[in-house]
């Protein structure tokens, strides 16, 4: 990943095209993604890492309305990640770099292997001002779309500390709930002992009562009858006796 913003950087010194640059790393690092292994049909065949050429194709340098096409391929396409950003990023930047190049043309001194068509391009001032004017937008995209990654990453980070905070508040009320009902029993298991205690105590006071007293002092009996009184009088004949 390193390697391909070490290229985007070197392909020109525009400080808006290397603010862009930076914020296609940082919406790559936000959105923990791999920007450089995405392509896109819908953009120029030459914005892809794949395209080995030096220079771009003839027909965006002798054709201004294909240079102008594909600059607003580029512009308008969506930037909503690193990935989808990407391959926009790099096709602005070769379009830098060959507006360089065609403004630093001197035909003395022109390598030998410099394409026929270079001095003749479509690639002038008003398209630098358009190039300009297309970086501008897709940084704009770029920026939303880190915020929205910085907002996204955010709120993961708060959904996943009230998970936490929701796991450990059930902890607490388990913990509570199973020292509450321990607390319980422990006070039913005291009510048992101290029921069955009072019934064993009344049990046992029951039959301290119904156990008769025996006294240990036995009546003496008398070993002596009680004498018989004799009357003092004498004894007079009956009625029918006298008869």
């Amino acid at each position: 990943m390193n390697d391909c913003y070490t290229f985007l950087e070197f392909l020109t010194k525009n400080e808006t095209y290397l603010e862009l640059v930076d914020a296609t790393r940082d919406l790559a690092i936000l959105a923990k993604q791999k920007p450089c292994s995405e392509q896109h049909a819908n953009l120029p065949t030459w914005a892809n890492w794949s395209w080995g050429e030096s220079y771009l194709p003839e027909d965006v340098h002798v054709s201004y309305d294909t240079l102008m096409a594909s600059l607003k391929m580029l512009e308008t396409s969506p930037s909503s990640g690193a990935p989808s950003a990407m391959p926009v990023v790099l096709g602005l930047g070769l379009l830098h770099r060959e507006s360089n190049r065609v403004i630093e043309f001197v035909e003395d001194k022109a390598d030998p292997n410099t394409p026929f068509y270079l001095p003749g391009s479509a690639f002038d001032l008003q398209f630098l001002v358009a190039l300009d004017g297309a970086v501008n937008t897709v940084f704009c995209n770029v920026v939303t779309a880190d915020t929205a990654a910085v907002v996204e990453k955010e709120a993961l980070a708060n959904n996943i500390l009230d998970q936490e905070n929701e796991k450990e508040h059930e902890e607490e009320e388990k913990q509570y709930e199973h020292e509450e009902e321990k607390e319980k029993q422990q006070e039913e298991e005291q009510e048992q002992e101290e029921g069955d205690k009072e019934v064993e105590d009344v049990v046992k006071t029951g039959r301290k009562r119904s156990m008769p007293q025996v006294s240990t002092r036995r009546s003496k009996k008398s070993r002596t009858e009680p004498e018989l009184h004799r009357s003092s009088r004498a004894r007079q004949p009956s009625k029918k006796a006298l008869k």
